[in-house]
């Protein structure tokens, strides 16, 4: 009898402990900042064929990792923010007509709306897409869709600005950015 009062007891103590930690802002999911770049040249060649990339992501059927040693990517928060966050590896999302880089950062707890970085500066280093070894900075403006979502509105590639022109099939922006001009 007292066996199972014990077990009765260790068994309410954990239920407790995961309804009281329910409402607690750390057990949200992270939030995640996802970019996507479409690279062309003046001739409207698509500058990510050929790019090296490895396995498929599990969890998407035309997203795959792009080889780490064929880049550089760095990210800096450009306002006060309360948000850690990192990067998570450069993917290259392949779809008819064209492929897009996916730049996916993630914070490493839940972000109110309010406290959302609105401006987010990537260093990038491709010589497949570049052309070179230098770096590239990206700045990536992002701002309030709906109630809630925050997605990016312009980027900013070594000082020329893009709008997103049209969107995926998940219905994120995809940003046409055209080399050589």
């Amino acid at each position: 009898m007292k066996k199972k009062r014990t077990i009765f007891f260790i068994y309410g103590l954990l239920i407790s402990f995961t309804v009281l930690s329910c409402g607690k802002i750390d057990s949200k999911a992270p939030y995640f900042y996802t970019l996507k770049i479409r690279f062309t040249d003046k001739d409207g060649n698509d500058k990510l064929q050929g790019i090296k990339y490895g396995e498929r992501d599990k969890s998407e059927v035309n997203i795959f990792k792009v080889n780490q040693g064929s880049y550089q990517l760095g990210i800096v928060q450009t306002q006060s923010s309360k948000e850690d966050m990192n990067l998570l590896p450069l993917t290259l999302q392949r779809t008819e007509p064209y492929d897009c880089l996916v730049l996916t950062a993630r914070t490493f707890t839940f972000v109110p709306p309010t406290d959302r970085s609105r401006q987010l500066t990537y260093k990038f280093v491709c010589a497949h897409i570049f052309g070179d070894e230098e770096e590239h900075t990206v700045v990536s403006d992002w701002g309030e869709v709906g109630s809630v979502l925050r997605e990016c509105i312009t980027i900013t590639l070594d000082g020329k600005t893009f709008t997103a022109m049209d969107r995926d099939q998940f219905g994120y922006p995809v940003f046409h950015v055209l080399l050589g001009e």
